[in-house]
């Protein structure tokens, strides 16, 4: 059974790699058009774009600035005017012990 997803318009976070770009992936077959939300690297949203041109559109935002955050909103809304479902998966990957500072751990909490 194919899922048909043409009518929706869907935001991924953390699209670039890994779990968020496996997602995108699989809803860009199912016909979706998807906002591929990447923080400083776009290699594999790009990637995405390529294959996927007329369905995808990249978008910039670091979720450590709310403004960033707000405005990756408007601008998807702004490409397609709706949107239908938010893929809420970008995340951050803490490489350090698990004793940090105050400010890292926050930082590391609200992305």
């Amino acid at each position: 059974m194919k899922i048909d997803l043409s009518d929706k318009t869907i935001l991924v976070t953390g699209a670039n790699s890994g779990i968020g770009n496996a997602i995108a992936h699989e809803l860009l077959d199912a016909g979706a058009q998807v906002a591929l939300h990447f923080n400083s690297n776009s290699d594999g949203a790009s990637k995405l774009k390529e294959q996927f041109s007329d369905q995808c559109e990249l978008f910039q935002a670091d979720f450590n600035n709310v403004d960033e955050a707000i405005k990756l909103f408007e601008d998807v809304l702004s490409w397609r005017n709706t949107l239908d479902i938010l893929i809420n998966n970008a995340g951050t990957a803490i490489m350090n012990s698990v004793n940090l500072d105050d400010e890292t751990w926050i930082k590391n909490w609200n992305t």
